[in-house]
């Protein structure tokens, strides 16, 4: 079961080599779930020994999904994670009125959520305040909300420096948030 981007809105899940025991058997059912939700469930037919489904990546949710392949008779053959990133997120502006509060002081500030389109997004926000000085050495690329629900919720194990993974779209982070699905 491999999996691979011919670009970037289309995903191709791809099959090949059949084994000798599943020899009568040449229909096989893919699944694509995620945290226990399936949204996909797709008949695969092998031709010459391979089979192909092509995926509108649009359609996928922004998170770890589990492909799993199955054979006619459900027995898991092999099994796939891949993060599909729809770059989804909005941009949230926050402007305060002044720069500097007393302690207990009121403060208040001009929240925006925009989409990447800059138009105005409806959102559900809540906000954590903190002074700077108290933080202690920080990694590069801390874990934060969106690499907890994106990542460390779905994946088992410490995932260092998580935010590393989203830091930009270039081929060698995405290659190496593909190997971190391996």
């Amino acid at each position: 079961l491999s999996i691979s981007y011919p670009d970037k809105h289309r995903m191709k899940v791809s099959m090949t080599e059949k084994k000798e025991e599943d020899s009568d058997l040449m229909e096989y059912v893919l699944i694509g779930q995620t945290r226990g939700i399936v949204f996909l469930s797709e008949a695969m037919e092998l031709k010459d020994g391979k089979a192909e489904i092509e995926l509108d990546k649009q359609n996928l949710p922004s998170v770890v999904i589990q492909f799993t392949l199955f054979n006619q008779m459900l027995q898991p053959l092999c099994e796939r994670l891949v993060f599909v990133n729809n770059n989804t997120h909005i941009d949230v502006d926050i402007n305060p009125d002044k720069k500097d509060y007393k302690t207990q002081e009121i403060v208040n500030i001009d929240i925006k959520t925009l989409t990447k389109e800059n138009l105005p997004e409806l959102a559900n926000l809540s906000i954590s305040v903190y002074n700077p000085v108290n933080l202690i050495d920080v990694e590069k690329y801390p874990n934060n909300i969106l690499t907890h629900f994106l990542l460390n919720s779905d994946l088992k194990g410490h995932i260092e420096e998580p935010a590393f993974y989203f830091k930009d779209d270039s081929l060698s982070t995405l290659k190496a948030l593909d190997n971190l699905m391996l």
